[in-house]
């Protein structure tokens, strides 16, 4: 694809029927896959999620010197890999060559995993699932075309515009993201901060959620009331426990991330009926 800078993406996509997705309310978010079970942000824990009934996923990106998406948390390869370094100083046939197993966690269980591009795992949700990418901030300014056009771009190809969301810490990244899609859904993500700043940060830049530390509405549960007020959904990660979990459904929060999706699946399941 070689689209401008300034084309646009996903104009005049259809809707998806109401009760699926991220059109359900609460809906849960399966946080880098099934992550529990499976290493974080690779296609076997995707794949995981999505048998245990996942419809929203969520992943990290980071672009490779060469300018492929790909899907991982730290800006580093050396948690999850067995390999070491900055992500960005390597090419992605560097980081493909990488064992992305998490061998620390799962020993052997996952031995030959690889790292995904961003199209794999679109390529693997579609028609399954819809898709929440999360642009770290670190990855801000790298490639040619920045991160955030280098993923609507890879979104597109696979023909999932209409499924995808944006989240970040970085208020630039949704901003840009926004230029060019107007449509895709983005959402601010905050670990701590005042309920009133959360609100005028979101609205600055024209989110859809405020994304929330679940430690954080613990503590003060009252920001899902100034979000709704101000027209916000809110989002909350990461919640592993049907312990932390009841609340956040009792104060009526949208989207529940959570690494356990298939252990928190019943208790909403239950919630439903």
């Amino acid at each position: 694809m070689n689209e401008p800078m300034g084309a646009p993406f996903g104009d005049n996509q259809p809707d998806r029927r109401p009760d699926w997705g991220w059109n359900r309310r609460p809906f849960l978010i399966a946080h880098r896959g099934y992550s529990s079970r499976a290493p974080e942000n690779t296609l076997a824990s995707f794949e995981m999620a999505l048998r245990a009934g996942a419809e929203v996923l969520e992943c990290d990106v980071q672009l490779t010197r060469d300018g492929a998406v790909a899907v991982m948390h730290d800006p580093d390869v050396d948690r999850t890999t067995d390999g070491k370094g900055p992500l960005q100083q390597k090419s992605w046939a560097q980081v493909r060559a990488l064992d992305a197993g998490y061998s620390d966690r799962f020993g052997d269980a996952f031995a030959g995993q690889r790292v995904p591009r961003l199209e794999e795992v679109l390529d693997l949700a579609r028609h399954r699932a819809q898709v929440f990418i999360e642009i770290k901030p670190e990855a801000l300014g790298s490639g040619p075309g920045g991160i955030e056009l280098e993923t609507l771009r890879a979104a597109e190809r696979t023909r999932m515009m209409q499924d995808i969301g944006v989240l970040s810490f970085a208020p630039l990244a949704l901003q840009r993201v926004h230029s060019h899609a107007g449509s895709v859904p983005l959402g601010l993500v905050f670990r701590w901060w005042r309920s009133r700043r959360l609100v005028a940060e979101a609205l600055a830049v024209e989110a859809d959620y405020i994304v929330v530390y679940a430690a954080r509405l613990l503590r003060k549960p009252d920001i899902v009331q100034d979000a709704r007020a101000h027209g916000l959904k809110v989002g909350a990660y990461v919640v592993d426990s049907n312990e932390h979990l009841q609340p956040m459904l009792a104060w009526g929060v949208d989207g529940i991330a959570t690494n356990c999706f298939g252990d928190l699946l019943p208790a909403l399941e239950e919630r439903e009926q």
